[in-house]
């Protein structure tokens, strides 16, 4: 509040700076305002007061001390809103990396169901050429039988007539018999070790398909969370060097504005006369 002019005497107040608060450095898209308190109206002396060049000069330091303040700060919210920016990337890496690994945990279930469809369909196909060769085996018996009952009967038709002649006849029809069977034995016995191969390697491929996708997924997760905790690491680092030095030009602002409320009281202590001297 000014106080009351009197005769032969003028009173000059001078203004009181008003330091204002910054608030904490946020991890957001600002960490200083741009706000600049007003320069200070401070008054002139005509004579036995202050160097008005002197104060003039010093008040322009203390703006460009601010100025650089302002812009630094400003040069750091940009780097922690790039970090910001780079660690929603890695997030987004992070989390394709983990939907490549569901990707991957899906193909691993459909290859086992195709391994387990596979040695289903070898085990089906071992069990439907086992019935094609018993059933083979069993026409080849039959038929040999056939051929042992009809060389019988000839036999018994012939037996009086040529003794020999059915020997050999019967004896061929056996020898014929045993050598069908014999290679039906052998064809279905080749059958079957084709079939067992064939389904062991299926199985066998299955198995080293399945371990592959687990280890290329395993390793993928393994590089992404490595990768992230690296960002995270660096981004906590920079954006509390970044805090740390904010408070610093804090700091020399508030010491700046005190320096300039000083020099305003001191100002203000002055006689009052001193400005305007009073008439005779």
């Amino acid at each position: 509040m000014n106080e009351p002019t009197t005769e032969g005497e003028e009173t000059i107040i001078l203004p009181t700076i008003n330091t204002p608060r910054m608030p904490h450095a946020p991890q957001s898209r600002e960490l200083v305002k741009t706000d600049t308190p007003a320069r200070p109206d401070l008054p002139h002396a005509t004579f036995g007061g202050y160097q008005r060049d002197a104060v003039d000069a010093y008040l322009i330091q203390l703006e460009d001390a601010l100025q650089d303040a302002r812009q630094h700060a400003q040069e750091l919210t940009a780097t922690v809103n790039d970090l910001h920016t780079q660690h929603a990337l890695m997030e987004q890496q992070v989390e394709n990396a983990r939907e490549d690994s569901r990707i991957n945990t899906a193909r691993i279930a459909e290859l086992a169901q195709e391994r387990d469809q596979a040695r289903h369909d070898a085990q089906n196909s071992i069990a439907a050429m086992a019935e094609e060769q018993q059933a083979f085996v069993n026409s080849c018996r039959k038929r040999g039988q056939q051929l042992m009952d009809k060389a019988q009967t000839e036999y018994d038709a012939k037996l009086k007539q040529a003794g020999i002649d059915a020997q050999h006849t019967i004896q061929d029809a056996k020898e014929e018999a045993e050598s069908i069977l014999a290679s039906a034995k052998h064809t279905s016995q080749n059958i079957l070790d084709a079939a067992k191969q064939k389904s062991e390697a299926i199985d066998q491929r299955g198995t080293q398909i399945i371990e592959q996708a687990k280890q290329t997924a395993a390793n993928m997760i393994a590089d992404a969370q490595k990768q992230q905790d690296d960002i995270r690491h660096e981004c906590a680092q920079q954006v509390a060097d970044a805090q740390q030095e904010t408070e610093h030009y804090q700091q020399l602002r508030d010491h700046i504005l005190g320096e300039l409320n000083d020099i305003a009281t001191r100002l203000n202590q002055l006689p009052r006369t001193a400005a305007h001297p009073s008439k005779q």
